[in-house]
């Protein structure tokens, strides 16, 4: 990346303020105009300088166009500095009509944001294990949930399944492990989990109500952690992996199932997916630039129509 280039893209107002939203997740181009409140023309512009100066990746979903900030820029020694200087909104490094204009685009940002996280947990409280029986029309839930024990290492004290939803996976994992944290942001698909689970099983289990991209664990506390169909309801995937990176123990395990990336766009309407499906290599430069390490990769779909694909590596 050039230096020069950053520094160019990063020299007008606008484009400081695009950045400073998607600093938070990945946004779409109609989200963007909606926040900044400006035509379509001189935001895609601003983009686009962002894009070339490799500020910004942009990757196409279905119908949708989303820009976030790029695996690369995440590792040039400028990002942390423009996270320092964001800090300091309420100091004097801003001019004050422009301390106002940012904080303005936070609040409806996170009007934004609040939106769309209630509609997601609306939908999973109100649907829960339905989701599991519609999906198999799409996806063979049985074949994945094999795959993921197949995969799974020996001896493990402490599994955790973020997003585990209503735990067609977390009733299997149980049998192989000796302890499992479930966080879901579902209470009522949580609650799912206690109807399926014996008694015994249920008191080597902890169900926490959180999102998956803020558990609330401590740092290096599992051995394993189990990504289950869960990283395409979540807009901001980065986020999700680095607390992975976070609660894992050295040398601890990460094991990925996913969809492979596809155009049903009806699935966000039918499943809450946020993205439709992923590119193995994405994932992998994520985790790669995380640190991950020993990083193996499959596919395969079994009788489902859309191919799923697997990532297992460790810290």
């Amino acid at each position: 990346m050039n230096t020069l280039d950053i520094l160019k893209a990063l020299s007008d107002e606008t484009r400081i303020r695009i950045f400073y939203l998607l600093l938070y997740e990945p946004l779409h181009v109609t989200e963007i105009l909606e926040i900044l409140k400006m035509g379509q023309s001189r935001v895609s512009r601003h983009l686009k300088i962002l894009q070339d100066a490799k500020i910004l990746s942009a990757a196409r979903d279905g119908a949708r166009m989303y820009y976030g900030i790029s695996p690369e820029f995440r590792l040039h020694p400028l990002y942390d500095s423009m996270i320092q200087i964001k800090e300091n909104f309420t100091q004097k490094f801003w001019e004050e009509e422009l301390q106002n204009q940012f904080k303005k685009d936070q609040n409806h940002l996170f009007e934004l944001l609040e939106k769309r996280k209630s509609a997601t947990i609306s939908f999973f409280e109100k649907f829960g294990d339905l989701l599991e029986l519609n999906q198999n029309l799409y996806v063979d839930s049985d074949f994945y949930r094999k795959k993921i024990l197949d995969l799974l290492p020996e001896n493990i004290s402490l599994c955790v399944e973020p997003g585990c939803g209503t735990g067609w996976v977390s009733i299997e994992l149980i049998k192989k492990v000796k302890k499992m944290i479930c966080i879901d942001q579902s209470q009522s698909s949580l609650n799912k989990i206690k109807e399926k689970l014996n008694p015994e099983d249920l008191n080597r289990i902890e169900l926490i109500t959180a999102p998956m991209e803020e558990m609330p664990l401590k740092d290096q506390i599992a051995d394993l952690v189990v990504l289950s169909m869960a990283l395409h309801h979540t807009p901001n995937i980065y986020k999700v992996l680095k607390e992975t990176y976070r609660i894992l123990k050295n040398n601890g395990y990460l094991i990925i199932a996913e969809l492979e990336h596809h155009n049903i766009e009806d699935m966000r309407k039918k499943f809450a997916d946020f993205w439709l499906g992923f590119h193995i290599e994405d994932l992998k430069k994520e985790l790669m630039n995380l640190n991950f390490k020993n990083i193996e990769t499959y596919k395969g779909k079994g009788k489902g129509k859309l191919q799923c694909i697997f990532i297992k590596c460790t810290k």
